[in-house]
């Protein structure tokens, strides 16, 4: 049989015949059902009418829905908002999977080396292909960043783009320890591409040599 705990003529709490726990509610159908707020005494409130979860007494921290529409997160005020659209950080319609809006945005990639080698990779950023057509799926186009010695004091950026049908390799490489720029090409079919036109941090430009 259903037990039932009053309080003045209402149901204030009730286990049924299926264990299931109903606070609020005399017909719950989970095991724990609570028809209000749910508040925990170390700062986290559940508040059922705006679909919102926060914590902390002051700058509140808290995710909030709103039926079909979106999900909210915030500190203090909303700061990230995820819609059927994506996902927008400083702005409450994102324009495309992910947005970024602010006065001067900065998107930052941070690498946690801190004893990088000659070679070692600092961050990338690549953009991929699922169409099979030859050369077939995979990277396209990559801004890559590496050490350029073998104390982490010179960085070499490197922008490629992958050999495709109509033609080879190619790429742009920035610093490579002297400050310089090269632009690289190569024919059809290959991938690596070499090194065509040099311009030094002297200003002298080489076509053919570093």
């Amino acid at each position: 049989h259903p037990v039932h705990i009053v309080q003045n003529s209402g149901d204030a709490l009730m286990i049924d015949s299926s264990k299931n726990v109903g606070i609020g509610t005399t017909s719950p159908s989970q095991k724990l059902e609570v028809s209000g707020n749910l508040k925990v005494t170390a700062g986290l409130t559940i508040i059922d009418n705006d679909q919102r979860i926060q914590w902390g007494s002051s700058n509140v921290s808290f995710i909030q829905g709103n039926d079909d529409s979106h999900i909210a997160f915030g500190v203090a005020a909303e700061k990230m908002r995820l819609t059927g659209t994506g996902l927008g950080i400083g702005t409450t319609s994102p324009g495309a999977l992910l947005t970024l809006n602010q006065t001067i945005p900065e998107l930052r990639i941070q690498s946690s080396n801190n004893n990088f080698g000659m070679g070692d990779e600092l961050g990338r950023i690549s953009l991929h292909t699922a169409d099979g057509s030859t050369p077939g799926a995979g990277e396209v186009f990559r801004i890559k960043t590496e050490s350029a010695s073998s104390i982490g004091a010179d960085y070499t950026t490197r922008l490629r783009n992958r050999n495709g049908a109509g033609g080879g390799g190619t790429e742009i490489s920035l610093g490579n320890g002297q400050g310089s720029i090269y632009l690289s090409t190569n024919t059809t079919g290959n991938a690596t591409a070499t090194v065509k036109m040099a311009v030094k941090s002297s200003g002298k430009v080489g076509i053919g040599t570093t």
